[in-house]
Protein backbone atom coordinates (compact mmCIF):
# COMPACT_ATOMS: atom_id res chain seq x y z
CA UNK A 1 0.00 0.00 0.00
CA UNK A 2 2.41 2.22 0.90
CA UNK A 3 4.60 1.87 -2.45
CA UNK A 4 1.58 2.23 -4.29
CA UNK A 5 0.70 5.58 -2.35
CA UNK A 6 4.49 6.72 -3.68
CA UNK A 7 4.38 6.29 -7.02
CA UNK A 8 1.03 8.25 -7.15
CA UNK A 9 2.65 11.37 -5.18
CA UNK A 10 5.25 10.89 -7.87
CA UNK A 11 2.59 11.24 -10.57
CA UNK A 12 0.61 13.84 -9.20
CA UNK A 13 3.80 16.34 -7.97
CA UNK A 14 5.23 18.19 -11.37
CA UNK A 15 8.30 17.29 -12.60
CA UNK A 16 11.28 19.59 -11.31
CA UNK A 17 14.76 19.88 -13.12
CA UNK A 18 17.92 19.71 -10.65
CA UNK A 19 20.00 22.65 -12.07
CA UNK A 20 16.64 25.16 -10.96
CA UNK A 21 17.88 27.39 -8.49
CA UNK A 22 15.52 28.52 -5.54
CA UNK A 23 13.72 31.85 -5.93
CA UNK A 24 15.99 34.36 -4.15
CA UNK A 25 14.86 35.84 -0.76
CA UNK A 26 13.57 39.65 -1.03
CA UNK A 27 15.56 42.36 0.67
CA UNK A 28 12.78 43.18 2.40
CA UNK A 29 12.71 39.61 4.12
CA UNK A 30 16.61 39.45 4.79
CA UNK A 31 16.64 42.31 7.07
CA UNK A 32 13.39 41.85 9.13
CA UNK A 33 14.97 40.20 11.79
CA UNK A 34 15.34 42.67 15.01
CA UNK A 35 17.63 42.45 17.46
CA UNK A 36 17.41 40.60 20.47
CA UNK A 37 15.88 41.35 23.18
CA UNK A 38 18.68 42.05 26.04
CA UNK A 39 18.56 44.61 28.87
CA UNK A 40 20.33 47.93 28.75
CA UNK A 41 22.69 46.79 30.89
CA UNK A 42 23.87 43.97 29.13
CA UNK A 43 24.49 45.63 26.06
CA UNK A 44 25.89 48.45 28.19
CA UNK A 45 28.60 45.40 29.20
CA UNK A 46 28.99 44.48 25.57
CA UNK A 47 29.81 47.88 24.39
CA UNK A 48 32.13 48.64 26.86
CA UNK A 49 34.29 45.24 26.53
CA UNK A 50 34.00 46.01 22.32
CA UNK A 51 35.63 49.51 23.19
CA UNK A 52 37.80 49.22 26.38
CA UNK A 53 40.99 50.85 26.70
CA UNK A 54 43.20 50.70 29.16
CA UNK A 55 44.37 54.81 28.66
CA UNK A 56 40.60 55.83 29.24
CA UNK A 57 39.74 53.26 31.81
CA UNK A 58 42.51 53.96 34.71
CA UNK A 59 46.37 55.66 35.32
CA UNK A 60 47.33 52.52 36.85
CA UNK A 61 49.77 50.86 35.13
CA UNK A 62 49.06 46.93 33.98
CA UNK A 63 50.75 44.20 35.41
CA UNK A 64 54.43 44.01 33.95
CA UNK A 65 54.15 39.97 33.94
CA UNK A 66 51.18 40.29 31.43
CA UNK A 67 52.03 39.03 27.61
CA UNK A 68 53.09 41.74 25.47
CA UNK A 69 52.84 39.60 22.40
CA UNK A 70 49.64 40.51 20.17
CA UNK A 71 46.22 39.09 21.40
CA UNK A 72 43.12 37.67 19.56
CA UNK A 73 41.14 39.02 22.42
CA UNK A 74 38.99 42.60 21.94
CA UNK A 75 40.45 44.07 24.52
CA UNK A 76 43.71 44.26 23.30
CA UNK A 77 43.19 45.54 20.10
CA UNK A 78 41.47 48.88 20.56
CA UNK A 79 43.08 52.15 20.36
CA UNK A 80 41.56 55.75 21.50
CA UNK A 81 40.50 56.47 17.91
CA UNK A 82 38.79 52.99 16.72
CA UNK A 83 36.81 52.65 20.42
CA UNK A 84 35.59 56.58 19.53
CA UNK A 85 34.56 55.52 16.10
CA UNK A 86 32.71 52.22 17.47
CA UNK A 87 30.67 54.48 20.13
CA UNK A 88 29.87 56.59 17.14
CA UNK A 89 28.34 53.98 15.18
CA UNK A 90 26.62 52.58 17.95
CA UNK A 91 24.64 55.70 18.48
CA UNK A 92 23.35 55.33 15.30
CA UNK A 93 21.69 51.88 15.59
CA UNK A 94 18.75 52.64 17.87
CA UNK A 95 17.48 54.56 20.35
CA UNK A 96 18.22 52.77 23.37
CA UNK A 97 21.83 52.02 21.92
CA UNK A 98 22.17 55.85 21.25
CA UNK A 99 21.72 56.22 24.94
CA UNK A 100 24.34 53.94 26.20
CA UNK A 101 26.60 54.95 23.29
CA UNK A 102 26.28 58.20 24.33
CA UNK A 103 27.49 57.68 28.08
CA UNK A 104 30.45 55.66 26.61
CA UNK A 105 31.35 58.50 24.86
CA UNK A 106 31.27 61.24 27.27
CA UNK A 107 32.98 58.85 30.27
CA UNK A 108 37.19 59.96 28.42
CA UNK A 109 37.04 63.63 27.72
CA UNK A 110 40.18 65.22 26.08
CA UNK A 111 41.01 68.75 26.57
CA UNK A 112 43.79 69.83 23.82
CA UNK A 113 42.92 73.49 23.23
CA UNK A 114 40.69 76.73 24.43
CA UNK A 115 38.58 76.08 21.01
CA UNK A 116 38.19 72.94 22.21
CA UNK A 117 37.18 73.51 25.75
CA UNK A 118 34.87 75.61 24.83
CA UNK A 119 32.76 73.62 22.66
CA UNK A 120 32.80 70.79 25.38
CA UNK A 121 31.50 73.08 27.98
CA UNK A 122 28.71 74.12 25.31
CA UNK A 123 27.64 70.92 25.12
CA UNK A 124 27.80 69.66 28.68
CA UNK A 125 25.80 72.86 29.19
CA UNK A 126 23.25 72.49 26.39
CA UNK A 127 22.11 69.00 26.59
CA UNK A 128 20.98 67.81 29.90
CA UNK A 129 21.73 64.12 30.27
CA UNK A 130 18.40 61.57 29.96
CA UNK A 131 19.36 60.01 33.31
CA UNK A 132 19.94 63.33 35.06
CA UNK A 133 16.79 63.97 37.81
CA UNK A 134 16.41 67.16 39.57
CA UNK A 135 18.50 69.37 40.25
CA UNK A 136 21.34 67.30 38.51
CA UNK A 137 19.69 68.38 35.09
CA UNK A 138 22.21 71.41 33.92
CA UNK A 139 24.97 69.04 34.38
CA UNK A 140 24.22 67.03 31.27
CA UNK A 141 26.54 64.13 29.84
CA UNK A 142 28.93 65.24 32.38
CA UNK A 143 27.16 63.02 35.14
CA UNK A 144 28.45 60.45 32.78
CA UNK A 145 32.54 61.57 32.80
CA UNK A 146 34.94 59.85 34.78
CA UNK A 147 38.24 60.50 33.33
CA UNK A 148 39.75 64.22 31.97
CA UNK A 149 42.84 64.47 30.23
CA UNK A 150 44.25 68.20 30.06
CA UNK A 151 46.90 69.27 28.04
CA UNK A 152 48.08 73.08 27.78
CA UNK A 153 50.76 72.99 24.52
CA UNK A 154 48.42 74.58 22.11
CA UNK A 155 48.13 78.65 21.57
CA UNK A 156 46.15 80.35 24.28
CA UNK A 157 46.52 77.69 27.12
CA UNK A 158 48.23 80.07 29.11
CA UNK A 159 45.09 82.88 29.77
CA UNK A 160 42.85 82.92 31.94
CA UNK A 161 40.17 82.24 30.61
CA UNK A 162 40.82 78.34 29.36
CA UNK A 163 41.67 77.99 33.36
CA UNK A 164 37.95 79.46 33.90
CA UNK A 165 36.88 76.87 30.92
CA UNK A 166 38.35 74.11 32.56
CA UNK A 167 37.03 74.80 36.07
CA UNK A 168 33.35 74.93 34.69
CA UNK A 169 33.93 71.80 32.55
CA UNK A 170 35.09 70.11 36.24
CA UNK A 171 31.84 71.48 37.36
CA UNK A 172 29.73 69.75 35.48
CA UNK A 173 31.34 66.51 36.42
CA UNK A 174 30.76 65.55 39.83
CA UNK A 175 31.19 61.83 39.20
CA UNK A 176 34.84 61.87 37.95
CA UNK A 177 37.08 59.50 39.12
CA UNK A 178 40.55 60.49 37.26
CA UNK A 179 42.21 63.84 36.19
CA UNK A 180 45.23 63.64 34.08
CA UNK A 181 46.56 67.65 33.75
CA UNK A 182 49.88 68.73 31.53
CA UNK A 183 50.43 72.25 32.40
CA UNK A 184 52.84 74.29 30.78
CA UNK A 185 52.09 77.98 32.67
CA UNK A 186 51.88 78.49 35.89
CA UNK A 187 48.91 78.32 37.33
CA UNK A 188 47.14 80.41 39.92
CA UNK A 189 46.80 79.43 43.63
CA UNK A 190 42.89 80.21 43.28
CA UNK A 191 42.68 77.63 40.37
CA UNK A 192 44.61 74.97 42.58
CA UNK A 193 42.44 75.60 46.06
CA UNK A 194 39.39 75.27 43.54
CA UNK A 195 40.33 71.90 42.37
CA UNK A 196 41.25 70.58 45.63
CA UNK A 197 37.94 71.26 47.12
CA UNK A 198 36.23 70.25 44.43
CA UNK A 199 37.65 66.95 44.64
CA UNK A 200 38.34 66.56 48.32
CA UNK A 201 36.65 63.16 48.92
CA UNK A 202 36.15 62.32 45.24
CA UNK A 203 38.81 61.92 42.88
CA UNK A 204 40.62 58.40 42.81
CA UNK A 205 43.18 59.00 40.48
CA UNK A 206 45.49 61.73 40.20
CA UNK A 207 47.97 62.29 37.29
CA UNK A 208 49.80 65.50 37.74
CA UNK A 209 52.71 66.73 34.74
CA UNK A 210 54.31 70.34 36.16
CA UNK A 211 57.56 71.81 36.71
CA UNK A 212 58.42 73.85 39.98
CA UNK A 213 58.87 76.33 37.26
CA UNK A 214 55.18 76.38 36.86
CA UNK A 215 54.17 76.42 40.59
CA UNK A 216 53.69 79.34 42.37
CA UNK A 217 55.70 80.00 45.32
CA UNK A 218 54.52 83.08 46.54
CA UNK A 219 51.63 81.62 48.93
CA UNK A 220 53.43 81.03 52.36
CA UNK A 221 49.97 78.43 52.94
CA UNK A 222 49.73 76.55 49.86
CA UNK A 223 52.33 74.46 48.66
CA UNK A 224 52.86 70.88 46.32
CA UNK A 225 52.47 68.88 49.57
CA UNK A 226 48.75 70.84 50.65
CA UNK A 227 47.53 70.43 47.16
CA UNK A 228 48.36 66.88 46.75
CA UNK A 229 47.19 66.04 50.15
CA UNK A 230 43.90 67.56 49.45
CA UNK A 231 42.15 64.59 47.79
CA UNK A 232 41.91 62.00 50.39
CA UNK A 233 40.16 59.67 47.90
CA UNK A 234 43.22 58.81 46.15
CA UNK A 235 43.86 55.16 45.07
CA UNK A 236 46.35 56.00 42.22
CA UNK A 237 48.93 58.92 42.65
CA UNK A 238 51.21 59.66 39.47
CA UNK A 239 54.21 62.79 40.54
CA UNK A 240 56.26 60.88 37.79
CA UNK A 241 56.55 64.10 36.64
CA UNK A 242 55.59 66.57 39.08
CA UNK A 243 59.06 67.69 39.56
CA UNK A 244 58.94 70.72 42.25
CA UNK A 245 61.69 71.30 44.55
CA UNK A 246 59.84 71.18 47.92
CA UNK A 247 62.59 73.98 49.28
CA UNK A 248 61.66 76.51 46.87
CA UNK A 249 58.44 76.86 48.51
CA UNK A 250 57.74 77.21 52.41
CA UNK A 251 56.47 74.22 53.98
CA UNK A 252 53.47 75.13 56.23
CA UNK A 253 52.82 73.67 59.70
CA UNK A 254 50.63 70.84 58.64
CA UNK A 255 52.72 69.63 56.22
CA UNK A 256 54.26 67.06 58.24
CA UNK A 257 50.65 65.54 58.69
CA UNK A 258 49.75 65.55 54.79
CA UNK A 259 48.57 62.12 54.34
CA UNK A 260 46.75 60.00 51.57
CA UNK A 261 45.51 56.63 53.66
CA UNK A 262 43.96 55.39 50.57
CA UNK A 263 46.57 55.22 47.49
CA UNK A 264 47.80 51.88 46.89
CA UNK A 265 49.68 52.61 43.68
CA UNK A 266 52.71 55.10 43.08
CA UNK A 267 54.50 56.49 39.84
CA UNK A 268 57.25 58.08 40.61
CA UNK A 269 60.29 59.20 38.69
CA UNK A 270 64.28 59.34 39.95
CA UNK A 271 64.21 62.69 39.39
CA UNK A 272 64.81 63.49 42.90
CA UNK A 273 62.20 66.16 43.62
CA UNK A 274 59.78 63.48 42.42
CA UNK A 275 61.21 61.34 45.41
CA UNK A 276 61.62 63.94 47.71
CA UNK A 277 57.68 65.15 47.37
CA UNK A 278 56.95 61.43 47.82
CA UNK A 279 59.25 60.80 51.00
CA UNK A 280 56.81 63.75 52.49
CA UNK A 281 53.62 62.05 51.89
CA UNK A 282 52.01 59.30 54.25
CA UNK A 283 50.77 56.60 52.64
CA UNK A 284 50.33 53.79 54.77
CA UNK A 285 48.12 52.20 52.54
CA UNK A 286 50.82 52.24 49.38
CA UNK A 287 51.67 48.35 47.88
CA UNK A 288 52.71 49.05 44.39
CA UNK A 289 55.49 51.16 43.01
CA UNK A 290 56.44 51.83 39.38
CA UNK A 291 59.90 53.58 39.23
CA UNK A 292 60.49 55.28 35.92
CA UNK A 293 63.99 56.39 35.03
CA UNK A 294 64.56 60.32 34.11
CA UNK A 295 67.05 60.71 31.20
CA UNK A 296 69.90 62.97 31.44
CA UNK A 297 69.82 62.87 35.12
CA UNK A 298 72.16 60.93 37.87
CA UNK A 299 70.72 58.53 40.12
CA UNK A 300 69.88 60.32 43.51
CA UNK A 301 71.28 58.05 45.95
CA UNK A 302 70.31 60.04 48.93
CA UNK A 303 66.52 60.63 48.00
CA UNK A 304 65.68 56.73 47.22
CA UNK A 305 67.10 55.91 50.36
CA UNK A 306 64.71 58.52 52.40
CA UNK A 307 61.80 57.65 50.26
CA UNK A 308 62.72 53.78 51.05
CA UNK A 309 63.21 54.39 54.77
CA UNK A 310 59.64 55.70 55.01
CA UNK A 311 57.75 53.44 52.25
CA UNK A 312 60.08 50.33 51.93
CA UNK A 313 58.44 48.20 54.59
CA UNK A 314 55.09 48.62 52.83
CA UNK A 315 56.14 47.71 49.08
CA UNK A 316 54.94 44.80 47.76
CA UNK A 317 55.18 45.25 44.43
CA UNK A 318 58.25 47.44 42.03
CA UNK A 319 58.53 47.70 38.54
CA UNK A 320 60.97 49.67 36.86
CA UNK A 321 60.32 49.98 33.21
CA UNK A 322 62.97 50.04 30.85
CA UNK A 323 64.35 53.50 30.15
CA UNK A 324 63.34 55.31 26.49
CA UNK A 325 65.63 55.07 24.12
CA UNK A 326 67.08 58.55 22.78
CA UNK A 327 69.58 59.36 20.51
CA UNK A 328 70.71 62.91 21.92
CA UNK A 329 71.30 61.24 25.28
CA UNK A 330 75.43 60.94 25.96
CA UNK A 331 74.38 58.96 29.53
CA UNK A 332 76.00 55.43 29.72
CA UNK A 333 72.65 53.75 29.45
CA UNK A 334 73.84 51.45 33.02
CA UNK A 335 74.41 54.72 34.93
CA UNK A 336 70.43 55.12 33.84
CA UNK A 337 69.18 52.25 36.48
CA UNK A 338 69.37 51.70 39.75
CA UNK A 339 71.06 48.53 41.32
CA UNK A 340 68.64 46.14 42.10
CA UNK A 341 70.28 44.97 45.08
CA UNK A 342 68.64 47.80 46.63
CA UNK A 343 65.14 47.00 46.79
CA UNK A 344 66.46 43.18 47.10
CA UNK A 345 67.70 44.12 50.41
CA UNK A 346 65.16 42.32 53.31
CA UNK A 347 66.12 45.38 55.28
CA UNK A 348 64.83 47.30 53.19
CA UNK A 349 61.56 45.83 51.38
CA UNK A 350 61.18 43.49 54.14
CA UNK A 351 57.29 42.50 52.48
CA UNK A 352 58.85 42.78 48.65
CA UNK A 353 57.11 39.74 46.59
CA UNK A 354 57.37 40.66 43.07
CA UNK A 355 60.29 42.63 41.37
CA UNK A 356 60.87 43.97 38.05
CA UNK A 357 63.52 45.57 36.63
CA UNK A 358 65.06 46.16 32.93
CA UNK A 359 67.99 43.80 31.68
CA UNK A 360 70.68 46.47 31.06
CA UNK A 361 70.35 46.92 34.68
CA UNK A 362 73.79 46.04 37.16
CA UNK A 363 73.20 42.24 37.74
CA UNK A 364 71.98 41.36 40.88
CA UNK A 365 74.18 40.30 44.48
CA UNK A 366 74.69 36.39 45.84
CA UNK A 367 72.00 37.25 48.27
CA UNK A 368 68.16 36.68 47.62
CA UNK A 369 65.78 37.92 49.23
CA UNK A 370 63.58 35.16 51.26
CA UNK A 371 60.15 36.71 50.22
CA UNK A 372 60.54 37.18 46.36
CA UNK A 373 58.38 35.04 44.32
CA UNK A 374 58.11 37.04 40.73
CA UNK A 375 61.04 38.41 39.10
CA UNK A 376 60.46 39.49 35.55
CA UNK A 377 63.33 41.34 33.07
CA UNK A 378 62.31 43.83 31.19
CA UNK A 379 63.61 44.59 27.45
CA UNK A 380 63.86 40.99 26.46
CA UNK A 381 62.78 39.87 22.91
CA UNK A 382 62.27 36.36 21.27
CA UNK A 383 65.19 37.13 19.09
CA UNK A 384 67.99 37.54 22.35
CA UNK A 385 66.07 34.53 23.92
CA UNK A 386 67.05 32.52 20.40
CA UNK A 387 70.69 33.71 20.23
CA UNK A 388 71.57 32.96 23.73
CA UNK A 389 70.35 29.34 23.26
Amino acid sequence: MHAILGRIEKLIRPPQCIFALSCPTPWSQRWSTSLPELPLEVWLEIFEFATYVHRSATISPLDPFILTRVSNNVMGTNTLLLAMRTKLSLSLVSHAWRRAALRMLWEHVIILSPARACAILAVLQARPDDSAVGHNTHRGHGLSTRHIEIYTHARGAQHLSFLQTIFQILQCCPNLRTLSGTWCHTLPIEFLKGISKMYDHKLQELYWNQTGDHFSSNNPTFGPLEFIGGFRALRVLDIGSFVVHLAEHPKPSSAQNVSLPLVQNLIASTNSRSLGLAANISLPALRHLTLIASIGYPIPTNSLRSFLKVHGPSLVSVDMPSPPITMSTDVEPRLLHINPDTFLDPDVCPNLTTFTFPMTSPPIGPSVHPGIRRIGLRGISTRDYTLTN
